[in-house]
C-alpha cells in the first residue's frame, strides 16, 4: 500500500504537471505585457493579501489574493495572470513558512485554477478585458450583459478548480474522505 505521503506528493506531481501544460497553453495567447509597473503593482498586493490568510478549518488556510488572481485575468489574459498568481503564492508562501510541498502545491493549484477560469471564459465567449470595462459602454450593451454573465461563471469555475483541488491534496493528507473536507472547508469558507 502506498504511504500518506508518497500519495500526497504523487498528487501534488499531477497538479504541477497541468499548471505547466496549462501555462505553456497560455503563453500562446496573444495578450500583451502589461507594463512592469502595473505587473509589479499586481504581484506585489496578491503578495500581501497572500500573507493575510484565513484558517479553515480542516489542515487548510485560505486567502483574498483571488481578488487580484481574477483582476488580472480579467485585464491580462490567462498567461499574464498565472504568472502573477505564481510569483506572489511563491512569495506569500515563503514569507509565511510554509513547508516546501505545501508552497508547490499552493503555486501549482493557484495557476491551473486562474488560467483554467480563463480558458472557459474565453471558450463561452467572454473578451479581455470585458466589454464593462471598455468605454464609453452601456450596461443596456450585449457586449456587456453577455460579458457580466460570464464573469459569474469565470468566478465560479476559479472557485469550483481551486476548492476541488486544495480539498483532494487535504483529504489525501489527513486520511479523510475528499467529500466530508470538501463540505468542511467550502462551508467554512463561504460564511
Amino acid at each position: 500500500m502506498i504511504s500518506r505521503e508518497a500519495r500526497t506528493s504523487l498528487f501534488v506531481a499531477g497538479v504541477v504537471a497541468l499548471a505547466v501544460l496549462f501555462a505553456v497553453g497560455a503563453a500562446s495567447s496573444p495578450f500583451v505585457f502589461p507594463g512592469w509597473w502595473t505587473f509589479g503593482s499586481f504581484v506585489f498586493v496578491a503578495f500581501i493579501l497572500e500573507t493575510l490568510n484565513t484558517q479553515l478549518r480542516i489542515e487548510a488556510a485560505g486567502s483574498t489574493s483571488f481578488v487580484i488572481h481574477l483582476a488580472s485575468a480579467l485585464l491580462f489574459g490567462p498567461f499574464w495572470s498565472g504568472l502573477i498568481a505564481s510569483i506572489s503564492t511563491f512569495a506569500g508562501q515563503l514569507a509565511t513558512d510554509k513547508p516546501p510541498i505545501k508552497i508547490v502545491f499552493n503555486v501549482a493549484q493557484r495557476i491551473v485554477a486562474v488560467i483554467a477560469a480563463a480558458s472557459v471564459y474565453t471558450t463561452l465567449g467572454g473578451a479581455f478585458p470585458p466589454a464593462y470595462l471598455h468605454s464609453p459602454v452601456t450596461f443596456s450593451s450585449p457586449a456587456v450583459q453577455r460579458d457580466l454573465s460570464l464573469f459569474f461563471i469565470f468566478t465560479l469555475t476559479y472557485f469550483v478548480v481551486n476548492s476541488v483541488l486544495v480539498g483532494v491534496v487535504v483529504a489525501l493528507n489527513s486520511e479523510r474522505t475528499f467529500r466530508e473536507v470538501w463540505i468542511i472547508n467550502t462551508r467554512g469558507a463561504l460564511g
